[in-house]
């Protein structure tokens, strides 16, 4: 069984990374324990910063030595010790540092920056949620706005309607714009209400072509913040 790591970290005076060593001299990978204690005990914050003592950047100013299982270590015995909120934040820590430490080719930097800056690897998933509504409110905004000022036009066959029917009256023989059910279509991926199979971006307007394009930036939105928001519930994003 592991036993309790116990140091001394010093808020003044000379002591640093509680005496252990530093400059890419430490290796922790592998080392275990059970708790912790000691007289001073680090914050996680000093903790973080322990761990990150181990890297070492070479001649090229590439990092070496990242290792996840310090992380996990740490994490786990926050966890165990009922601070689940250190746990988060170490585990946060844990595949930011592989972005700045670790070996990865761009395109997973890429990816990495992106799940670390929207959801925070899966522990703020709510964030993709809040932005998924805040684009839907926006374009519903936008959505009334466009109704009223010609940029909406049927998308359906009209062939024999009399007069054409507009976004701002509804008619018998046509279904009626409604902005809400638009704004759903638009921006929600796979809900169907049918407003976008029927009303479309009038591209012949004034602005027409400007709100076109803010269209498809909603839907492209939309099925990004809603991956996110899938990524995150179901664990994949923390599969790093």
């Amino acid at each position: 069984m592991a036993g309790q790591l116990a140091d001394s970290w010093a808020q003044h005076g000379r002591r640093r990374n509680g005496h252990w060593p530093a400059g890419g001299r430490l290796r922790l990978d592998g080392f275990t324990y059970g708790g912790i204690g000691g007289d001073q005990p680090a914050t996680v914050q000093q903790r973080l910063a322990w761990i990150r003592s181990q890297y070492r950047q070479g001649p090229s100013g590439r990092w070496a030595g990242f290792a996840p299982q310090p992380y996990e270590q740490l994490a786990t015995v926050h966890r165990q010790a009922g601070r689940d909120s250190d746990a988060r934040t170490i585990s946060i820590a844990r595949r930011a540092d592989l972005r700045r430490y670790g070996d990865l080719a761009r395109y997973q930097r890429a990816a990495n920056w992106l799940l670390d800056k929207t959801i925070k690897y899966g522990y703020q998933t709510w964030r993709a949620a809040a932005g998924l509504v805040a684009v839907y409110v926006i374009f519903l905004v936008a959505s009334v706005i466009a109704q009223h000022h010609g940029l909406m036009i049927p998308a359906g066959n009209i062939t024999g309607l009399h007069p054409v029917p507009v976004a701002t009256r509804c008619m018998a023989d046509y279904p009626c714009f409604y902005p809400a059910g638009y704004a759903i279509d638009v921006v929600i991926p796979i809900v169907n209400v049918h407003q976008a199979d029927n009303w479309g971006p009038n591209g012949h307007a004034p602005w027409g072509w400007a709100w076109a394009t803010a269209t498809w930036l909603a839907t492209g939105l939309g099925w990004a913040l809603a991956t996110l928001l899938v990524a995150g519930y179901t664990g994949l994003a923390r599969q790093q």
